[in-house]
């Protein structure tokens, strides 16, 4: 990567964190590159079993809409972009990207047009997303597109680093907060109650999130709750 370009972003953060009086963190490398990239908003999210999205930060509350939709539904640019281990660059969503379509369409239907998922690694092990998202349709520059790879790799870090009350280990704390703890213990039990696979189980509790037009977190707060049962053959009671 060109030095010039780290030597940018680094100095973008800086400015960012000195800006809200904050050491450098994944909250403050999201704001900078809201304000850097010209884009509508940024998130963060680790990568847990059976590619569940488990959100880390999000600049605004379209963003986490935008996670959740994906965790909901276990599909979208940012898990793509996980499995492949390469930036997935969409400029106008209503194409409805063929590996995506549920996805694309909810997207679209919350006003999100560009998306521009980063995958972040540790080494060779991914371990999580960054992504940009837009209300228009428009690419990123090639300015852009070299700071946000840069910016990926810093995400990375701080992604496993441990800090301070900004920072935290991220990655452990995302992924073992009672919020997807609840997903993951309701899986198993949809797992044991129908008889079927875990992958199948999670399968079929994102159907049922989706048909109802309700997050799987809510889902499976309510079957861990017993207040709900998926019975066979019933994705959408």
């Amino acid at each position: 990567m060109d030095n010039s370009r780290n030597v940018s972003v680094r100095s973008l953060l800086a400015a960012e964190a000195g800006r809200r009086g904050q050491p450098i963190s994944i909250a403050v490398a999201c704001h900078a590159a809201v304000r850097g990239l010209r884009v509508e908003g940024a998130t963060v999210a680790a990568v847990g079993p059976g590619s569940m999205n488990v959100p880390v930060f999000a600049t605004s509350p379209l963003g986490r809409r935008l996670e959740e939709l994906e965790s909901s539904l276990g599909e979208g640019p940012g898990l793509q972009a996980h499995a492949e281990g390469a930036p997935i660059l969409t400029s106008d969503i209503q194409r409805h990207h063929p590996h995506w379509p549920l996805y694309g369409t909810a997207a679209a239907e919350m006003g999100v047009r560009g998306v521009f998922a980063f995958p972040l690694r540790s080494g060779t092990i991914p371990i999580g997303v960054f992504q940009l998202h837009r209300k228009d349709v428009s690419v990123l520059s090639s300015e852009q597109l070299g700071d946000a790879l840069v910016l990926a790799d810093i995400m990375a870090v701080l992604l496993l680093g441990s800090g301070d009350e900004h920072g935290g280990d991220f990655l452990q704390d995302a992924v073992l907060s009672d919020h997807y703890t609840e997903v993951y213990q309701a899986t198993g039990m949809v797992s044991v109650h129908l008889g079927v696979s875990i992958a199948d189980a999670l399968a079929r509790l994102r159907g049922h999130a989706f048909a109802q037009g309700h997050s799987i977190s809510a889902v499976a707060r309510e079957i861990v709750q017993g207040r709900l049962r998926l019975d066979e053959g019933d994705t959408d009671d």
